[in-house]
Formats: structure tokens, C-alpha cells, sequence
């Protein structure tokens, strides 16, 4: 059975065993019950890796998810200090009012959560109280367990040069994002990244980042944007920046503008401002684009339009028509010649020729639709 056939039979034996409790997964091998004010993660990777290429039980299912539910607390005392740990998570996911939640940046939060192993309990005000600490104190001993966890494995941050030195911090688990609040990790971050940097944080478990270079927040941007639309647990579209302030979205870069195009006119070099790319090859089908002419690409580049496949191919069109209307023209103009009677005045016969020769291709168009220029 694979992982997503496994997944949707824990699903369906959650809702048999508990039918008053919402039941999803959120995560892949992960599933949250939600009962009154209770919210509780069940991890079903290990079960899964202990049975896999078997057959699967519903009944050992069952055990297992009453196994682990009946093993979550009914009460979180103090023995469960050592088991607090930070969660990123959506404003909106945050706004539940029974969950303990910190601001941290637009579009982001944190939650408390009692880390159980095969489970964790989403906690609130009236946990927090049971434990004996003031908020504040709960989000500081969160973060120090989770950093003290991951001194014990290797945790950090890997630099892939080949993807052009895309970040990202490891292990890639639950926990990866509220990583972000670790200062080691923050510190590692800023170092890799040779000061302020630029974060992403789309999911629990993957958080990518750049230098905070020119054209790295429009590249980060879409990164965040490919993993936030692949992943489960998802956070935050936006890109964030992490300096020695902390981490803070910044505003969405500005649209990139439309294409310019230049061209030595008289010896002085003209720049040309074209509203989309669209129109840019409508003007070369047109012919009024010169192979010559330099456009200018998105990261800046300028590149000469005939090494631009797609306007090289519209410009050659545009030079190929306009040969033919000159020779229809000229063909038009040498019958009109012949068929004029040579008693006519010559001023006659060059008004004649000058209207045939502008009225050649308007007519034609008019007549055979198949003929007209771009609109």
C-alpha cells in the first residue's frame, strides 16, 4: 500500500473511532484531530516505515491511533516542560482563540505545542497555566528545547551553489521553520547569506533564502510561490527579510515594466518603451522593429532583436511583405502606364499613378482580408 492509500485508511479509522472530532491530514503520514479545544498531530511515519511492503490492518490502525490518543495527557503539568516546542504557523491558522499564539511577522505566528513524539497537543492560555509559566517564559523555554534537540543532530544550514546559492536550513521536518527562531540558526543564517537576508518560509518543513541581492526577492518570490503550492502544512507566500532586526516581510517587488527597445537614430542612441511583450512583436511584424535594435530582457540584459528568435522571425516577415506590396505597387503603377491614353497630360497620369500607388494596399486588405497587417 503507498504512503497517500495508507494515509486515507488512518484518515477513515480516525473518523470511525472519533466521529465527533475533525479529522485531516496535514501533512504527508501526518493527520490532525481537532476535538472542542483540543488539537492534536498524530505521526503515522514510523508505524508506515514498520509495516510497509505488508499487508495493512485496519484493526492494527486502529490500535495505533488509540494507542497514541490515549497516551496525550489529559492535564500538561510541569513534568511536561521539557516537551514545549515553538510552531510556525498562518495568521489565520494562529487565530483559533484556545491556542496560545505569538506574532511574528505578516503572515506568520507561533504556537505552543506539547511534543509527545507519535503526537503533539496544540496548547493554550489554560495549558500554559497548568505548566505554571507566564507566556513569555513558555515561548522561551519552546525555543531553548528546540535548540537544545537539535545540538544532538545535525542541524543547520546548507549553502546549494548549484542552484545559485539557494539556502536552506536542515533538517527539512515539523520543525524546520520555527527554526527560524533559533538564534544559532538566525546567526548561521545571516553569516551564509553575509548579512540581511532574504527568507521564505512556505511550509513547516522547507525554508529557502538568498542573499539580499538585486533580482533575488523577484527569484525568491517564485520559489516560495512553487514549493507554498506543492506542499501540505503551508504558511506564508510572502518573502521575508531576516537581519539583525529579526525577520520582517517586505512589500512584493513592483511588476517588472513592459520591454524597451533601443536605436542609434542620427548618431544618438534613443531608448523606445513598449507596454507589453505582446506588442513588442506586433511592432516587429509590423516593421517597426530593425534587426539592429536592442531589447532589453528581464534581468537587464540587452540583446540585439535578430538574435531573438521570435522577433528575428517577425521582422523577416515584415521585410518579406513589404517587398511584395513595393512590387505589387510598382507592377500596379506600369499596367496603369500602359492602359492610360497617351493623349493625357502628364500631370494627369502622376496624380493617377501617386493615387494608385497609396491606394494599392488598402484596397487589396479591404478586399482580401487574408492580406491585412497585424491589427
Amino acid at each position: 500500500m503507498d504512503a497517500g492509500a495508507f494515509m486515507q485508511l488512518a484518515i477513515d479509522r480516525a473518523r470511525a473511532l472519533w466521529p465527533e472530532a475533525d479529522i485531516e491530514a496535514v501533512a504527508p503520514l501526518r493527520l490532525r484531530l481537532t476535538q472542542g479545544e483540543r488539537i492534536i498531530d498524530i505521526t503515522l511515519e514510523r508505524f508506515y516505515e514498520g509495516i510497509a511492503g505488508g499487508e495493512i490492518e485496519p484493526a492494527a490502525v486502529d490500535g495505533f491511533l488509540k494507542r497514541t490518543r490515549a497516551a496525550q495527557p489529559a492535564e500538561h503539568g510541569p513534568h511536561a516542560l521539557g516537551r514545549l516546542r515553538p510552531l510556525l504557523t498562518s495568521e489565520d491558522e494562529a487565530a483559533d482563540a484556545s491556542l496560545m499564539r505569538y506574532p511574528l511577522a505578516d503572515g506568520l505566528a507561533i504556537v505552543l505545542v506539547d511534543d509527545e513524539g507519535e503526537s503533539v497537543s496544540y496548547l493554550g492560555p489554560d495549558e500554559l497555566e497548568m505548566m505554571r509559566l507566564a507566556p513569555d517564559d513558555a515561548l522561551k523555554r519552546a525555543v531553548d528545547n528546540l535548540a537544545a534537540e537539535d545540538a544532538s543532530v545535525p542541524a543547520g544550514v546548507q549553502i546549494d551553489y548549484e542552484q545559485g546559492g539557494l539556502i536552506t536550513i536542515e533538517p527539512q521536518d515539523f520543525y524546520t521553520a520555527a527554526r527560524l527562531l533559533v538564534p544559532s540558526v538566525q546567526k548561521a543564517l545571516r553569516e551564509a547569506g553575509d548579512g540581511a537576508l532574504l527568507v521564505g518560509a512556505p511550509a513547516r518543513d522547507v525554508v529557502v533564502a538568498l542573499r539580499d541581492a538585486p533580482g533575488n526577492q523577484e527569484r525568491l518570490a517564485k520559489i516560495v510561490g512553487e514549493l507554498y503550492d506543492s506542499r501540505q502544512s503551508t504558511l506564508s507566500r510572502r518573502v521575508y527579510r531576516l537581519d539583525a532586526a529579526g525577520l520582517r516581510a517586505i512589500d512584493a517587488p513592483p511588476p517588472p515594466p513592459g520591454p524597451r527597445f533601443r536605436r542609434v537614430v542620427k548618431g544618438e542612441e534613443k531608448i523606445f518603451d513598449v507596454p507589453t511583450g505582446a506588442e513588442l512583436h506586433l511592432l516587429a511584424e509590423k516593421g517597426g522593429l530593425q534587426r539592429s535594435d536592442e531589447i532589453q530582457l528581464p534581468d537587464g540584459r540587452w540583446v540585439r532583436a535578430e538574435h531573438i528568435d521570435a522577433l528575428e522571425a517577425r521582422i523577416k516577415l515584415a521585410g518579406r511583405r513589404a517587398i511584395g506590396w513595393l512590387l505589387a505597387r510598382v507592377a500596379t503603377l506600369a499596367l496603369l502606364w500602359v492602359a492610360m491614353p497617351a493623349a493625357w497630360p502628364m500631370w494627369a497620369k502622376g496624380i493617377l499613378g501617386v493615387a494608385a500607388f497609396a491606394l494599392v494596399r488598402p484596397v487589396a486588405e479591404a478586399a482580401l482580408p487574408a492580406l491585412r497587417r497585424p491589427a
